[in-house]
């Protein structure tokens, strides 16, 4: 019974295709074949439009599609909604097709009602994104084809390109840079046109805003993936003229950032210039992060530390500010030797984050450290800040036992440089004793002596 079923649907679909290539010669009708609207028989055409659109909605499409075919013959101009409803039943015919013949006149057939759509509608630009789209679908071997029609559509849309079609429109023009057809600057340009689709849509507030913004990290994905950029020079030049040219157009800084984040090139003085041109206007706590980073691998300390404070002032995650704090912590320990503020954001760290021991470790480094700053380098003065160091190991594997490995080698490490016994014994120490290093370290702790 089913197979009966689908035979019974591509027969009639295969009559309807062969009659469809003959409307101009059966309409009864001048004028483009789309007027009047209603056909010369209105009332007929009312008639099935109503018993099309019954079965169409019982999604039946047998029964539908000869009372459908009578209507894009006679009145293809009614509504927009009956040329939609033919392709939609186009497509679920394609995707039950048995033979490619079938398919092809399918696919041929929805081409087609697009085709009566322009003439009859207009939106010749809307309507060739749509074609190149479900060329795409169905068949995409047909490269040239799909991004003829793409342009075309984005000559006459220009911004008003609908959404998802800018992802389908750029793999295309990437699969047509692989195959010769086109060249990368070619794809370059495109893959511009297409952020300036995105940029245009946020700027005026678009319906589809968020949807348009979702598509620029897939463009971005699709670069990178096909190779288009092969290394940052090749990312800068993307947008250098573009940027001398408009040096003070957010949107534009907001291009070249998304682009240059993408392709892992933050430490570019491009990336760098506009991004802080765009936390002057944006207040991001996660651009004022990238510049902090980049500052701190083109060992701009002074200017790391900057942006790492704004990322912190900006930040409203308490997780995130706690990561910040630390990474500062850290560039404060290993960079500028300020033992004293990176103990100072390990503790904010710490307030902020609960059973983290990431910070714990990086205080008993500053502590581990701090022998020249509090005695000779050598001998007993120097040796005590070991002790407080040992403790910030304990405290780190206590609150975090993943970092018990960590925290262990960095004590076995310390061990070898403890204090001597006599060292202990002259001053009247002994193992377990409290004791209180002073210097800036300024913590109690217990008394330890190599063995």
């Amino acid at each position: 019974m089913i197979r009966l079923h689908k035979i019974l649907i591509s027969t009639i679909a295969v009559i309807f295709i062969s009659l469809c290539f003959n409307i101009e010669a059966g309409a009864n009708n001048s004028e483009g074949n789309c007027l009047p609207r209603l056909g010369v028989d209105s009332n007929e055409t009312k008639k099935n439009i109503s018993l099309y659109h019954e079965y169409y909605k019982q999604g039946n499409h047998a029964d539908a599609l000869p009372f459908w075919r009578y209507v894009f013959a006679n009145a293809p101009g009614a509504y927009k909604f009956v040329l939609n409803d033919g392709i939609k039943m186009m497509e679920a015919l394609i995707d039950s097709a048995e033979t490619a013949e079938l398919r092809l006149s399918y696919f041929d057939t929805i081409m087609m009602i697009y085709d009566k759509r322009m003439e009859c509608f207009g939106e010749e630009g809307f309507l060739m994104g749509r074609k190149a789209y479900h060329t795409n679908k169905y068949y995409p071997g047909r490269i040239k084809e799909i991004l003829d029609l793409y342009n075309k559509a984005w000559e006459l849309e220009q911004n008003k390109l609908e959404y998802f079609l800018l992802s389908n429109y750029f793999q295309v023009a990437t699969k047509a840079y692989k195959k010769g057809i086109i060249s990368k600057s070619d794809v370059i340009d495109i893959y511009q046109k297409l952020n300036d689709v995105i940029d245009d849509n946020a700027a005026k507030g678009s319906d589809n805003e968020e949807k348009y913004g979702a598509q620029r990290p897939r463009l971005e994905k699709i670069l990178i993936k096909n190779e288009i950029i092969t290394d940052c020079n090749a990312a800068v030049d993307i947008y250098k003229e573009q940027y001398e040219n408009d040096p003070d157009n957010p949107e534009l800084w907001q291009s070249i950032f998304n682009l240059l984040r993408s392709t892992k090139c933050t430490g570019e003085p491009l990336f760098i210039e506009v991004t802080k041109k765009l936390i002057s206007v944006d207040s991001s706590a996660n651009k004022a992060y990238f510049i902090a980073i980049a500052e701190m691998e083109n060992a701009h300390i002074s200017e790391a530390i900057k942006y790492f404070k704004l990322a912190i002032k900006f930040e409203t995650e308490d997780s995130k500010t706690a990561q910040y704090h630390l990474e500062l912590g850290r560039l404060y320990y290993s960079k500028a030797k300020d033992f004293p503020a990176a103990r100072v954001h390990a503790r904010k760290a710490i307030t902020l984050r609960s059973g983290w021991g990431e910070p714990y470790l990086l205080i008993g480094d500053c502590y581990g450290s701090s022998g020249p700053l509090c005695g000779s380098g050598e001998g007993f003065d120097s040796q005590v800040v070991i002790w407080p160091a040992m403790d910030m190991y304990e405290k780190a594997k206590s609150v975090e036992p993943s970092l018990a490995k960590i925290a262990n080698k960095r004590i076995a490490y310390y061990e070898e440089f403890l204090p001597i016994p006599q060292d202990c014994f002259f001053r009247d120490l002994a193992e377990g004793d409290p004791y209180t290093v002073a210097c800036w370290i300024n913590e109690e702790t217990t008394v330890r002596i190599k063995k």
